[in-house]
């Protein structure tokens, strides 16, 4: 309930600020958006208040962060309160996480999504038979018993 309150207040601020024309910058509002959602989602998947505000406060890093043992003898001078040094990200290579979060980012903005896919269709013959095709196995799979899919969850 409280997700769907989140995403409310979300839809009042911004026809708020589109009433008032307030701009920012695309790449500002891409990265409130990613990060409201992302907090937001965790309310939907939690199973209690208390368990999202853990998650959460473990996003945020207030329950301290830990960094790779390497960094240490850099940061160690800062005294940064809550920072700890050992085995971080559940083992990962910071390495590993960095790549897959750059290519991640690539995939995001230099590729189409499905809403641009849908707009650059041009149906052509073809196109209207595969779809005919894929309608008329679909009905008469239907008949078929197959397991509830969430079963094996």
């Amino acid at each position: 309930m409280f997700w769907g309150f989140l995403h409310g207040v979300a839809l009042v601020i911004n026809r708020w600020w589109r009433r008032f024309n307030i701009k920012l910058p695309k790449f500002i509002a891409w990265f409130i958006t990613f990060n409201f959602v992302n907090l937001a989602w965790v309310f939907f998947r939690a199973k209690s208040f208390s368990d999202a505000l853990k998650v959460i406060r473990g996003m945020l890093g207030m329950d301290g962060v830990v960094l790779p043992a390497r960094c240490q003898p850099w940061l160690q001078a800062w005294h940064i309160q809550g920072l700890k040094f050992g085995q971080a990200a559940m083992g990962f290579d910071i390495k590993t996480i960095g790549v897959s979060l750059v290519g991640a980012f690539i995939l995001c903005l230099l590729f189409r999504n499905s809403i641009e896919m849908k707009n650059a269709l041009k149906p052509a013959w073809y196109t209207t038979l595969l779809a005919a095709v894929l309608a008329v196995s679909g009905i008469l799979s239907l008949t078929r018993v197959s397991e509830f899919i969430y079963f094996n969850f």
